[in-house]
């Protein structure tokens, strides 16, 4: 470009690459400004202008929309010509139509970031087999205990079988789902499926019943019988799992421990709440580490800093999130955002 003479020199391969047809500077100058990608256009109009201004040379990349269509990416680089005064004379350069990198390039981040989804749902898997069959674990163990003993009432044998059944029933539920753990990649939309909220924390109770009467922790459950989530079963057991035994395992001895679970629909929105009123969490001290692994908040035999962990995780991939508000000494309040079927 000779800008004080506007004239413009262009070889074939330019006016192929940008699909321009004008040979005039001005009908050529306008025709790039208009054939700019709207996205990248306020960019390269702004970043044009300062170079004009004080640059000494100019590098850029950038997407422009042909007249047939087509979209490319463009690398344009050169050098700028000035008077003695500063004012620019002419712009020497070069474009090179990249759009073939761009997409390759494009193509690798795709892979690296499904390459990274692929290895946090394995580490997310390991970490939900150890966590969550452990809670099953230690609830079979104590049923089996019970029923060793010697004197028990029949009835209360058959309650600690029936008992005994369920929690069965529960691993067995859990190990089928961890199958599908497997396959899941973060945020992957297409594995979800429509999920009844009451049934999974009425799953969730029967599973730990044992435990929840051995530590004498009342669950009060208000979910709507017919409130349908969007999730995945897996995932929306270990919530209610960790966030059932996160309430036991931290209650206050000097109380009467209780765990609320209540859910209510906003829009095409639901909001979980997991309320105790066990020992609390001072969030001004711990607050930005609360979800992150390995992290503990109080000194807990069982604390293994994983369960928080793992439900963040887990609720973001199903497309929700998740909150806490808390008190030392005042219990804490849970709330999870999830997105409710088209049915409910």
């Amino acid at each position: 470009f000779d800008v004080t003479r506007r004239e413009v020199a262009w070889d074939e391969r330019m006016h192929e690459i940008f699909g321009i047809q004008e040979d005039t500077f001005d009908d050529i100058f306008a025709a790039w400004q208009e054939s700019l990608h709207p996205e990248d256009r306020d960019r390269v109009r702004e970043r044009m202008g300062h170079d004009l201004q004080s640059a000494g040379k100019f590098q850029i990349d950038y997407r422009i929309v042909r007249p047939d269509g087509e979209t490319r990416w463009i690398h344009d680089e050169g050098n700028i010509i000035r008077d003695p005064d500063g004012s620019p004379l002419q712009v020497i350069g070069a474009a090179w139509d990249v759009t073939r990198q761009k997409k390759a390039d494009e193509e690798m981040k795709n892979l690296l970031n499904t390459t990274i989804s692929q290895n946090e749902s394995l580490l997310n898997f390991a970490h939900i087999v150890s966590h969550n069959l452990r809670s099953h674990a230690t609830n079979l163990s104590m049923i089996t205990q019970f029923l060793l003993e010697d004197k028990i009432a029949e009835a209360e044998r058959q309650n600690a079988l029936q008992m005994l059944a369920g929690a069965a029933t529960g691993l067995n539920d859990s190990i089928t789902h961890l199958n599908e753990v497997v396959q899941v990649q973060t945020g992957n939309q297409e594995a979800q499926r429509p999920v009844n909220l009451f049934a999974a924390a009425h799953k969730a109770e029967t599973e730990l019943s044992a435990l929840l009467q051995a530590e004498g922790v009342l669950l009060d459950v208000d979910i709507d019988m017919g409130l349908e989530v969007m999730g995945i079963p897996a995932y929306l057991d270990s919530l209610f799992l960790n966030m059932i035994t996160n309430g036991m395992k931290y209650r206050d001895p000097e109380k009467e421990s209780f765990i609320r679970i209540r859910a209510t629909r906003d829009g095409g929105r639901c909001r979980l709440e997991f309320t105790d009123n066990g020992l609390g969490i001072d969030l001004q001290r711990h607050g930005a580490k609360l979800f992150g692994m390995y992290k503990t908040f109080h000194k807990h035999k069982d604390s293994r800093g994983i369960g928080l962990f793992i439900t963040k995780n887990q609720v973001e991939a199903m497309g929700g999130e998740i909150s806490v508000e808390s008190q030392p000494g005042a219990g804490t309040t849970f709330s999870v955002i999830l997105n409710t079927t088209a049915n409910t």
